[in-house]
């Protein structure tokens, strides 16, 4: 496939494919194909990306990626906080913006250089500027997944699930965690739901205010046995703390990328997965709370892509996928891909931007536009 980019993100309208895509599924009247739409400027939309696994293993910096924006240079793209390092070089953590701008990363393993040394996982969260302690987890975790949410009593909390730990802290036979936290702006946590089982390298996101979903994952055993049908479930979140069963990935993926985005005419949500552990491929799901949805195949990534991160951007109108590892090269991937849906037709393109640090299992965070930083 020939990759094409565009600067910013494509035009809303129905887009033109660069080959014939033949319909994916009539049944479900819905594709995803390769487009080469022109750019659309949209406002200052911007994404924080922090931490994760370099190629030469170094501490990965703090960078701002302009989306919007058609000038590559430093005064749009690439801007850093005062603050750019983090105290410990650690892949596979977790963050999230609380609506007065505070931003968190939590968890994570170190990245070690030398055989001699022993990777540690963390339990420490660190607030914006990230030498200040936030809080500490009641457990170490790596290889979880998060999102912003309101708990029963409608507090905003970042509500971290499952992940690894260092040792077999829940179970003896599992490595996997089944716990979750929920980490508050005032810098408390406590437990969360369970998930339904021991996992790792899942991926959650949040449909509305009561409802997410829970894709693919990993169980890590104490004898490293695996189900490979245990990757392809997914199940509903709804706020009364129930799991209910949700449709059946098509693949098993672990460490993907998932996120949610808007029809851009209908404005009906729609579910993506790509990417994940030896995959290129793309998976969506129109959720629809009438009928039982399902997932259809999508247009195939470029390569395999491990450990990206999905983030919906300018009013969940569009889902650029971030970082990750490029499994055919085995290099870290400096592209950013972005999805948008028109008229139940689904594309993606990848950007002129560009990361000035490609990384693998990288923290990224869409930045409201109240969040500023200082010189």
């Amino acid at each position: 496939m020939q990759s094409v980019k565009t600067t910013g993100f494509p035009a809303r309208r129905p887009a033109q494919t660069v080959n014939n895509q033949a319909e994916i599924s009539s049944r479900f009247s819905f594709h995803l194909a390769f487009t080469t739409e022109p750019p659309l400027m949209i406002g200052n939309d911007r994404i924080l990306v922090t931490t994760g696994r370099t190629e030469d293993l170094s501490k990965a910096s703090t960078e701002i990626v302009h989306l919007s924006s058609n000038l590559v240079n430093d005064d749009a793209i690439g801007i850093k906080p005062p603050s750019d390092t983090i105290p410990d070089n650690v892949e596979h953590a977790v963050g999230g913006i609380f609506s007065d701008g505070t931003t968190v990363i939590c968890g994570g393993r170190t990245i070690v250089s030398s055989l001699a040394d022993y990777p540690e996982v963390k339990d420490n969260c660190l607030a914006l500027g990230w030498q200040k302690p936030f809080v500490r987890m009641n457990r170490k975790r790596w290889k979880s997944s998060s999102i912003m949410w309101n708990d029963n009593n409608g507090k905003e909390v970042l509500w971290i699930t499952g992940g690894a730990s260092d040792f077999s802290i829940e179970d003896p036979d599992f490595y996997s965690l089944r716990s979750t936290e929920m980490v508050t702006f005032s810098g408390s946590t406590e437990f969360g739901p369970d998930l339904p089982g021991p996992l790792e390298q899942h991926c959650l996101v949040r449909l509305n205010d009561t409802t997410a979903l829970l894709t693919g994952g990993y169980i890590w055993t104490s004898n490293w046995a695996l189900s490979d049908e245990s990757l392809k479930e997914t199940h509903y979140f709804s706020l009364n703390a129930t799991w209910t069963d949700g449709p059946k990935l098509l693949e098993t993926r672990q460490n993907h990328a998932c996120g949610v985005l808007l029809d851009q005419e209908s404005l009906q949500m729609v579910v993506i997965v790509a990417g994940g552990f030896s995959l290129d491929t793309t998976e969506c799901l129109q959720v629809a709370y009438q009928q039982q949805s399902q997932w259809i195949p999508g247009e195939k990534l470029p390569f395999w892509l491990s450990g990206a991160t999905g983030i919906s951007t300018l009013d969940n109108m569009y889902l650029v996928l971030v970082g990750g590892v490029n499994q055919y090269s085995n290099e870290n991937n400096r592209n950013i891909f972005s999805f948008s849906c028109t008229n139940s037709y689904c594309t993606w393109n990848i950007m002129e931007q560009q990361l000035q640090q490609p990384r693998g299992s990288a923290v990224a965070m869409s930045l409201p536009a109240e969040v500023k930083f200082c010189s």
